[in-house]
Parts: structure tokens; C-alpha cells; sequence
């Protein structure tokens, strides 16, 4: 079976994973916006992954009722949802589908209205977050998608992180042309 265009899709969608990892990584705040441009190429190429192995795959008569299963997932998965949406919200509208984030912090304790006596020691623990870029929630046809936080049952860690729900949605990809491949090979 011969996916090539649908793995070449891949390659780019896993390579804008990757810069997007290696902004994360650097300390430059000036690159968020470059951030941004590589989580909008990764959902382009993850919806060409789906779109690509449907054309490579159309002269196979059992290939729709097959794949109806994963069309199913596409529609109820959360993640899923979101991904293709955010894409087809960015390309087909001017409304943000990410959202700039600046350092932030945050007081972890004490906690708010703790009562302490003369001469109880205080620690104070606090986190603090860097410049970053989040999804952010957004309108597609007229319905509201919120970052996801649940993958096929599972609950994700931080579903405002591009880089979480990148490596979900590539693990789904490469797992769907893998089971393509087995089917019909």
C-alpha cells in the first residue's frame, strides 16, 4: 500500500511538532509568534494526513466501509474534534484559535486566609509560569470548541498545551496509516 503522500504529511506535521518544541526549550519571548505559525502548519498537515490517505486509498472498494470507524472517532473524539476545527477555524475565519500567554504567578501557599499565630514559620511556595502560547477556545460553524481534555477516554495532562495535543494527534495519525497499511496491504 503506498501512503506516500499521506506520510509525507506526516513528516511535516512531526517537524513543526518539533520546532515548536525547540522554541519551547529556548528563552526567547520574541519567538511565540514563530510558535504560533508552526502550531497552525502542524494542523494543516495533520488534516492532509486525513485527506491524502482517502485519495491514495479510493480505488480501494473496502477502504470507506473501513474506515468508518475512524470517521466515527473523528466526529465524538474531543481532541480529534478540536484539531480539525481549529484548523478549518483558521483558515476560514480571522478569530484566534491560540492565545498569547505572559509570566504569570501564583501563590501555592500559603493558602488564601490561613490564620497563623506569632511565631509560626511561614513558607511560601508559589509557581511561575514563562511567556508561552496556549489553544484557547473557538468558534467553528456556529459551535464553540474549548481545548480538549479527553483523548479516546483517556484525560490529558494540559489540554491548553499545542505540544501535548500535537503528540496525541500525530500518535493517531501514524497509528491510522499503520492499521491502513495491515488492512490493506
Amino acid at each position: 500500500m503506498n501512503l506516500s503522500h499521506s506520510e509525507k504529511e506526516l513528516k511535516k506535521a512531526k517537524d513543526s511538532l518539533e520546532k515548536m518544541k525547540e522554541i519551547k526549550l529556548k528563552d526567547d519571548k520574541n519567538l511565540l509568534t514563530e510558535f504560533e505559525s508552526n502550531w497552525v502548519d502542524f494542523l494543516i498537515n495533520l488534516e492532509k494526513i486525513w485527506k491524502k490517505s482517502e485519495l491514495e486509498c479510493q480505488e480501494i472498494p473496502q477502504f470507506q466501509p473501513w474506515q468508518g470507524k475512524y470517521k466515527r472517532e473523528r466526529k465524538k473524539d474531543p481532541l480529534l474534534r478540536y484539531l480539525k476545527n481549529a484548523r478549518d477555524a483558521d483558515q476560514h475565519s480571522i478569530q484566534p484559535i491560540t492565545e498569547e500567554k505572559g509570566y504569570e504567578a501564583k501563590i501555592i501557599s500559603p493558602l488564601e486566609g490561613a490564620i497563623y499565630t506569632e511565631g509560626d514559620i511561614i513558607e511560601i511556595k508559589a509557581e511561575f509560569k514563562e511567556p508561552r502560547i496556549e489553544t484557547n477556545k473557538f468558534n467553528n460553524r456556529g459551535v464553540v470548541y474549548q481545548p480538549p481534555e479527553k483523548h479516546l477516554d483517556h484525560y490529558l495532562t494540559n489540554p491548553k498545551d499545542p505540544i501535548e495535543l500535537a503528540e496525541l494527534g500525530i500518535k493517531y495519525y501514524e497509528e491510522y496509516l499503520s492499521q491502513i497499511r495491515e488492512k490493506f496491504n
